[in-house]
């Protein structure tokens, strides 16, 4: 399993935290790429665009030019135990 930074797991929990804990994340799940900027103002000195390009680079999420979705691999490091939404 993959062993992401703080920065990369705040972004793959947007997608938990976008559903709740309820519904949760889903694969396809997309977020519009505006969404990681205002997370950006929440969490400052976190290089958000770095965690974003590394998780894309990783194939956790893909990026249309607009819009970021969550993959499948994305999606079992969320839930797999190793995640931040894992432990909620």
């Amino acid at each position: 399993m993959q062993v992401l930074s703080q920065a990369e797991e705040i972004v793959l929990a947007q997608f938990h935290e976008e559903r709740g804990d309820r519904l949760g994340a889903d694969v396809g799940q997309t977020l519009p790429a505006e969404a990681f900027d205002a997370l950006e103002d929440k969490t400052p000195g976190v290089d958000i665009e770095s965690a974003l390009r590394a998780v894309v680079e990783r194939g956790l999420l893909t990026f249309d030019g607009s819009s970021y979705a969550l993959t499948k691999d994305g999606y079992s490091y969320l839930y797999s135990g190793h995640g931040v939404a894992a432990i909620t």
